[in-house]
């Protein structure tokens, strides 16, 4: 929903479908953009798509595959190989928007590292001068954390940012 929003407030005409909308095929076939997030995997085909539409999956679903070593491979909500033959651009599933979403977090954490260090903010019942406790800061992966703590004692050394 966030995305709708956004579009919105840039006055786009925003269609939210689900996936028991009636006559879905006709109404993604009048999209210039479409935003996959249904769970459904394959969902959307390439016929269903306007010739040059951009196509943003956010679907990540598995399904079964015996030639891959887990027994499965993950697919988004559109029929890529069908999709990538109307779309003007599309995501792929894997690798698409979850790279994004990442760097996104990272962006947003160090943003609100910069902002404690400037003393815009501060953590709830700590001192300004002491670290955020890292477990609030719901980091998702161990490298991602000591990435983030080893740029925070850098820019306490420095002395610019106190």
């Amino acid at each position: 929903m966030p995305v709708a929003l956004l579009l919105t407030k840039r006055n786009a005409t925003v269609t939210i479908c689900h996936s028991a909308t009636e006559n879905m095929k006709q109404v993604v076939r009048e999209a210039d953009i479409v935003i996959a997030a249904a769970g459904q995997a394959e969902m959307i085909k390439g016929s269903w798509l306007k010739a040059g539409a951009v196509v943003i999956d956010v679907g990540t679903n598995p399904v079964d595959d015996p030639t891959k070593k887990a027994g499965y491979r993950l697919v988004g909500d559109c029929s890529y190989e069908e999709c990538k033959q109307a779309a003007g651009a599309i995501t792929p599933v894997p690798g698409g928007v979850g790279p994004m979403t990442i760097a996104m977090l990272l962006k947003n954490t160090t943003n609100s590292a910069a902002r404690f260090f400037e003393g815009q903010c501060q953590h709830a019942g700590q001192a300004q001068s002491l670290l955020p406790s890292w477990s609030t800061l719901a980091l998702g992966t161990l490298a991602t954390a000591t990435a983030v703590q080893a740029m925070c004692k850098a820019w306490s050394r420095g002395g610019s940012r106190r």
